[in-house]
């Protein structure tokens, strides 16, 4: 069991799992998953975690509908795609390719490394993403002004968990000056799209590691 990679795709075991179309039985190994039941039309809508593989687009457009149905309302649906910089061909990126997901009504909210050879998007419902968007940005700037006396810096969530993922990273961010730290917070928090916040947040990570102290700053050649 791959602990990290489950805390990254925020699966727990007493989730019920779909796994569709895993290249080997690895996967299930690292996800825990090893009893995971094969996905059935009567089981539309029960499964807490869904997690599909797609090498490419036409891969995405044949078992996304299964993978869809599968997820519960408000369950974690993550979609699996090449590297690349992984020996499979593909005509699907983080950018392109996922018509199939987006016009039932589901967009990108967040993405991470699976291993050398995937990465991993997690979908929302769009109705969903926005409520859930504007009711983290209001608790946000509450937080923020209840501490705004003290100068108190707010680092949100998902900023916290992907530095606690590159320790190197978070060193420097926790040494740097408030006024730096500031300006990284606000660059995440002025993305108007999730998948745009998600991408910060990854150059954010890159950033601290190369020890950036600005998120307009470039690695020297």
């Amino acid at each position: 069991m791959n602990v990290e990679l489950m805390n990254k795709l925020r699966l727990s075991l007493d989730m019920r799992i779909a796994l569709l179309e895993a290249p080997d039985a690895s996967y299930k190994e690292s996800l825990g998953a090893e009893n995971a039941e094969p996905f059935t039309e009567m089981d539309a809508g029960t499964y807490d975690f869904v997690l599909l593989f797609a090498k490419d687009i036409a891969s995405l457009n044949e078992h996304a509908p299964k993978a869809l149905k599968a997820v519960k309302k408000d369950g974690l649906l993550w979609i699996c795609y090449p590297k690349g910089t992984s020996k499979i061909r593909t005509d699907i990126n983080r950018d392109r390719g996922w018509k199939a997901v987006r016009d039932e009504g589901w967009e990108g909210v967040s993405l991470v490394s699976v291993d050398d050879t995937w990465s991993a998007m997690r979908f929302r419902p769009v109705g969903a993403v926005q409520t859930s968007a504007r009711a983290k940005r209001a608790a946000d700037a509450v937080r923020e002004a209840g501490t705004g006396a003290a100068k108190e810096l707010v680092v949100p969530d998902d900023v916290k968990a992907a530095l606690a993922a590159r320790p190197e990273a978070e060193s420097f961010f926790a040494g740097l000056a408030p006024s730096h730290r500031k300006e990284y917070i606000r660059w995440i928090n002025e993305a108007k799209q999730e998948v745009t916040r998600a991408k910060r947040i990854g150059d954010m990570t890159a950033k601290l590691a190369q020890q950036l102290k600005r998120p307009s700053d470039k690695p020297q050649a």
